[in-house]
Formats: C-alpha cells, sequence, structure tokens
C-alpha cells in the first residue's frame, strides 16, 4: 500500500504544529514499526518560500531522523500557512489552477497512491480536491484537527478574544480578522526565516526564535487599516462563500472526514458536513500505550495538592483565565494548593502574571516541556487543568494527563471533556465561579479524584489507532 500525508507542517519538527505535528510524527513511526508492507509519503505546503527562486514547485527534502517516508515540500505555495495568513490572500483559497495542476503532477508522478490523507489543508488551495475526478481510485481522507473548512482563521477564535458562535459569515468575518500585511512583504519574511531555519538543533531554537520575532515586526505590523468600501464589500461576499464552497468540495470528493472527538462532529455536522461521510476517531497516541486507567495520585493528609497546567500562556487555551481562579481561590484552600505552570510564554512573562503566590504552598513555573519530560511532569500532580476557551478539537496534554492517571478538569467547550463521562470534571468555559467551586471540593475531598476514571473512555494506541486508519486506507495485509 502507499499513502501520501499532507500537513502544512513538516512532521519531523515539533517545534511547529503543536500537537498535530506531534500526532503525524507517531502515526509515521507506527506505521514504520508495524506494517513493513506501506510505502509512505509526506509532504507539506505553505511555509516554504524562496526568494531568489520564485518558481511554485515540489522539492524532495531529508527527514530529521531515521523515518522510513519519502518527504516532500511545495515551495512559494500562493496559500500560506497557517490559515490566517491568508486573510487578504482569499482567492487563492478558492482557486489556485497552479496548485491544482503542481498536486495533480505530484499525484501521477509518484502515484498511484491508495489513500491521501488531509490532515488539514492549510497551505494548498480547495481545488486540489478537484483532483479526485482524474484519481478515482485513491481515497481522499479529511481529519478535522481544526476548523478550517469552516472558519478562515481554522480556530472559531474571534480576534475580539471570544469563541465564534460558528453561525453567521462574511460581517462576522470582516470584524474579527483585521487587515494583515501585503502579500509581498509576507512573502519575503517567509522567505529569509526558510534561509534561517537550516537545521533543527537546539542551538538554532533561541537565536531563530529572536530572529523571526523580528521579521515578524518589520514585515507583519500590528497595526490595522480601515477596509475601503468596496474592499469590505469583496470580502464579505468571499467569507459567505467560504464555509459552502469548501463542505461542497469535501461532501463531492472525500470519501472519509474524520471528526477527533464527538464535539467536532457535531459541528462539522452543523457546518454541512455529509453524515454520511462522517466518522468519529480519537487519534492513537504513544501515551496510551501505558494508560493507568485509575488515578495515580490522591494527596495524603497533610500533603499538598498539585495542580498542573501545560500548554501555552494563550488566552483562548485558558492560561489566563486559570491565573483568575487561582486569585479567586480562598486563601483556607490555595494554602493547600501547589501550582505547577508549564506554560510556554508567548503573550506574557511571569511578572505581569498578577499572581498573588504568597498565598499557595508553592508555585513552580517552566516555559513548556519536552516530550520526554512529560510523565515526570505528570508523575507530580493530582489534577490536570485544561480550561480552553474555543471548541478545542481534543487538546494533547488533556490526553496526555488522563493516560498518565492524571483526572482533567477541563472546560465544556471541545473534546477533552469526552475523556471521562463523570460531568462533574467539566465547567462552563469561562466561569471562574464554577471553576473555583470545583477545585474548591477537590481540595476538601481529595478522595472524589478517583471518580474521574470511574467513567473514563479508554484511548486508542498508536498501533490500534493506526489499524483502525489502514482500514479506511482499505488496506490489505501481504501474506
Amino acid at each position: 500500500m502507499r499513502i501520501l500525508f499532507y500537513n502544512w507542517t513538516p512532521f519531523d519538527n515539533e517545534s511547529i504544529g503543536g500537537g498535530v505535528t506531534v500526532y503525524i510524527k507517531n502515526l509515521i513511526e507506527s506505521l514504520n514499526r508495524n506494517y513493513l508492507d506501506v510505502e509512505i509519503y509526506f509532504l507539506s505546503s505553505g511555509r516554504d518560500y524562496d526568494e531568489h527562486n520564485r518558481t511554485v514547485r515540489i522539492e524532495e527534502v531529508k527527514n530529521n531522523g531515521n523515518y522510513k517516508c519519502h518527504s516532500f515540500t511545495l515551495i512559494n505555495s500562493p496559500v500560506f500557512a497557517p490559515a490566517y495568513l491568508n486573510i487578504f490572500n482569499i482567492k487563492s483559497v478558492f482557486e489556485c489552477r497552479e496548485l491544482k495542476e503542481i498536486f495533480d503532477d505530484f499525484l501521477t508522478e509518484y502515484g498511484s497512491f491508495d489513500a491521501v490523507h488531509f490532515q488539514n489543508l492549510e497551505g494548498l488551495s480547495f481545488d486540489v480536491l478537484d483532483c479526485k475526478e482524474k484519481h478515482k481510485n485513491t481515497k481522499f481522507i479529511y481529519s478535522l484537527h481544526n476548523y478550517y473548512p469552516f472558519c478562515p482563521i481554522a480556530t472559531f477564535w474571534k480576534s475580539t478574544d471570544e469563541c465564534c458562535e460558528c453561525r453567521d459569515t462574511g460581517k462576522t468575518c470582516i470584524g474579527c480578522i483585521g487587515l494583515k500585511a501585503p502579500n509581498e512583504k509576507l512573502f519575503r519574511k517567509l522567505s529569509m526565516r526558510r534561509e534561517l531555519e537550516t537545521d533543527f538543533s537546539e542551538q538554532k531554537k533561541e537565536l531563530f526564535s529572536k530572529i523571526s520575532s523580528e521579521l515578524d515586526r518589520k514585515y507583519l505590523p500590528e497595526e490595522s487599516k480601515a477596509l475601503s468600501f468596496e474592499q469590505q464589500r469583496d470580502f464579505e461576499s468571499l467569507f459567505s462563500s467560504y464555509r459552502k464552497d469548501f463542505v461542497s468540495k469535501i461532501n463531492r470528493y472525500v470519501d472519509t472526514v474524520i471528526a477527533v472527538s464527538r464535539r467536532v462532529g457535531e459541528i462539522a455536522l452543523c457546518c454541512g458536513v455529509d453524515r454520511e461521510k462522517l466518522i468519529v476517531q480519537y487519534i492513537g497516541t504513544r501515551q496510551a500505550e501505558h494508560q493507568l486507567a485509575h488515578c495515580m495520585n490522591v494527596p495524603k493528609k497533610d500533603e499538598p495538592f498539585t495542580i498542573i497546567f501545560m500548554g501555552y500562556q494563550r488566552k483562548d487555551k485558558g492560561f489566563f483565565f486559570f491565573i483568575d481562579v487561582l486569585n479567586a481561590l480562598e486563601e483556607r484552600i490555595s494554602k493547600k494548593v501547589k501550582v505547577i505552570l508549564a506554560a510556554r510564554g508567548s503573550q506574557a512573562t511571569e511578572a505581569q502574571w498578577n499572581l498573588n503566590k504568597d498565598k499557595f504552598a508553592s508555585v513552580i513555573y517552566q516555559n513548556g516541556y519536552t516530550r520526554d519530560e512529560i510523565s515526570l511532569l505528570l508523575s507530580k500532580a493530582h489534577l490536570g487543568l485544561v480550561p480552553v476557551l474555543w471548541e478545542d478539537n481534543l487538546p494533547q496534554v488533556a490526553i496526555e494527563m488522563a493516560c498518565n492517571g492524571v483526572p482533567v478538569l477541563c472546560s465544556d467547550r471541545g473534546g477533552a471533556k469526552e475523556l471521562s463521562s463523570n460531568h462533574f470534571f467539566a465547567f462552563e468555559a469561562g466561569n471562574v465561579k464554577q471553576c473555583v467551586e470545583k477545585i474548591t471540593m477537590l481540595v476538601e475531598k481529595p478522595e472524589l479524584l478517583t471518580r474521574y476514571f470511574n467513567s473514563y473512555q479508554n484511548l486508542p494506541t498508536m498501533l490500534s489507532h493506526t489499524t483502525d486508519l489502514l482500514k479506511i486506507y482499505g488496506y490489505e495485509k501481504s501474506e
């Protein structure tokens, strides 16, 4: 069997692309280990630009590791990635003949593929799905790791820092997005970034991050410019058609649409995805290979109750909401609480959180974490917080917590609440009072933690998930 995976970021660089990058890397590793008769190809697009040679082309690239995978990148795509970079390049997102022809040529040259699995379509135009007409025997699979088919910025998270209700488009989108930098400046920034990102070594990350931020300031100024009446009318029309046109392509050409949680499936149906094509399938994870399915730690008498937040210092992820929750805890409770914040900084420094640390048994902060640190971090925790404010499809961090025997207290948005059917461990998104009440009850009665796993949803291992995916692809094991 021959499979092509598509994602806008390379699968072997975990510094970009979040949990989806980790997932694809794990998936390829699982295929390499367990299915030697499966030949894997990988294509990325939308982030690799070359100012010295502006032809749009696909080039083979080396993997950062010993993966049995033929990796390629599409250079100088007219559609940028991630999604928000295309807001004022939206016509290319709908239709780009050049991209469609290049993608079709790639399928022909390296096919026949049994399956093309789109982990998203950022970096490509909608009409690459039209290639199904020519490649009828190739299954097209689309996984909904985000909401790109329904929302031009992929998240349903407004620039006003609130969750979009997913119902309206056009005027709502115009009010949300603001005006981004001109395409030429963006092209130059991405080209320069490509020259800087020459390897994946730890030594380069800090320097790359610093120079990349300088490029953002130079080529992506924050200030917005008012749209003319004609511009606003044109963009409203385009955004009004965005979801309808994208979903129409999916319903016509995609064989199977995979929602990574039940909540994602509900939103997809609401946005018009064909019910007959849609399935719910949780992603596999390496952590599930050792999932405990029971509570790892219950604090002993006089032992601090340890709460952990892992992820990013972002409002949509609920980080600043969690700071508000911590400040709102009564001191008789907070003095019993130890807080671990393993959160990569992007919007604020520790000094800006306005967190009264003296109220707690202790507060420990570290700027993010590596994959190798997950188990050690979680071995110290009694409760994990995943207080997302947006419809986060299925946060990888919630999976990691649950698999390591740490109950997850989460908001009612997105898929995290599905890991346990015990409703006590979910609260209304953004409701500080409700979250405080639940933490207070758990600190006072820590034996309640064990109830999370009485209603636990066992998660698929990478092997079981890979096997299920291969059935969708039509795989038949060689004798």
